[in-house]
């Protein structure tokens, strides 16, 4: 497990939590449990917010903010691994963490053209949000 590398990357996502509470929580688990980086933080209390790097992507999070209008719910973001091991390693380190698995590591052939076999796994975050660890052999 300590030879993994953090993750190759992911599309930009932003999450607002419901205070500094949350906030704290939220960033534990993003920083320190999954490994992101701190690429910068600003404010205090309620301001407060940081960008943590994956790879070459962002997730942003800010203490307290309200969702815009129209801007629809968070389905599930895909953390890209560097091996199809690394999923299972990955998905074990968030179950010792305390959260919730909900679809086991496994081999998938998508069905696009031309097809795409994958390992995947999905388990909740901190906020409930649907975090899929992803590999493409």
């Amino acid at each position: 497990m300590q030879n993994m590398k953090a993750f190759s990357g992911i599309h930009h996502v932003a999450l607002k939590c419901g205070g500094t509470d949350e906030y704290e929580k939220v960033v534990c688990f993003y920083r320190d449990l999954l490994g992101l980086e701190t690429v910068r933080a600003w404010g205090s209390g309620d301001s407060a917010g940081c960008m943590l790097g994956a790879g070459s992507d962002i997730v942003e999070i800010f203490a307290a903010g309200k969702v815009a209008d129209g801007a629809g719910g968070l389905n599930h973001f895909a953390f890209e691994t560097q091996t199809a091991e690394d999923v299972d390693a990955w998905l074990e380190k968030a179950r010792e963490g305390g959260y919730s698995v909900t679809q086991e590591a496994k081999d998938v052939t998508i069905g696009s053209v031309p097809p795409m076999p994958i390992r995947c796994a999905f388990f909740c975050g901190p906020l409930g949000e649907s975090i899929e660890l992803f590999y493409v052999y």
